[in-house]
């Protein structure tokens, strides 16, 4: 079995107002086999979690560490993209990685190719003990991939963690009892 830990990762970013904290303290640990959605909010700190662990140069861990087997690993060096969703899923069945980060994945996709590429997650996991980390806003992927973990991510912490019925919770509620109501709205 592999590990992927996330221990107190704190990471900023260069915008033209100066040096901006994105992900405050982030703690999340990972084995082969498992599936952990990341949700919340627009500009919670998900898809920077994402870029951060597959070493994109945008982003500065200022402290805290992400290890893959007690081991300190960047994952594509500059990465500025990826292929087309369907590659993607095409590569995790070739490829036969340890683990996954599926950054919006659901994101443009419409029911049809949803459940395409959700079918070609679920038989990667399957025959290769994958670890999925699938970063999504919303509940309609985790129909068709059902996670073992749920963290909500706002402003760029972990603010509760449960198994697949937080996601159901979510999906009903939303993200309202995180927010704090007098912050401003972000684009």
């Amino acid at each position: 079995m592999s590990v992927l830990e996330i221990r107190d990762l704190h990471v900023t970013v260069e915008t033209e107002a100066g040096t901006t904290p994105i992900l405050n303290g982030i703690t999340l640990t990972m084995n082969t086999g498992e599936t952990h959605a990341i949700m919340g909010p627009n500009g919670s700190g998900k898809s920077t979690l994402a870029y951060t662990i597959a070493g994109h140069p945008k982003y500065t861990v200022t402290s805290g560490s992400i290890t893959f087997d007690g081991e300190d690993r960047n994952v594509n060096e500059g990465f500025s993209g990826g292929e087309k969703k369907r590659h993607e899923i095409l590569q995790l069945e070739v490829l036969k990685p340890k683990f996954a980060v599926l950054d919006e994945t659901d994101s443009g996709l419409d029911v049809d190719a949803l459940k395409i590429v959700s079918e070609g997650v679920n038989r990667a996991k399957e025959s290769t003990g994958l670890g999925v980390l699938l970063i999504t806003h919303y509940t309609r992927i985790l129909r068709y991939i059902r996670p073992d973990y749920v963290h909500v991510v706002v402003a760029g912490k972990i603010v509760e963690e449960g198994g697949p019925e937080l996601a159901d919770r979510l999906e009903n509620e939303g993200y309202d009892r995180f927010l704090d109501p007098s912050a401003p709205i972000e684009a």
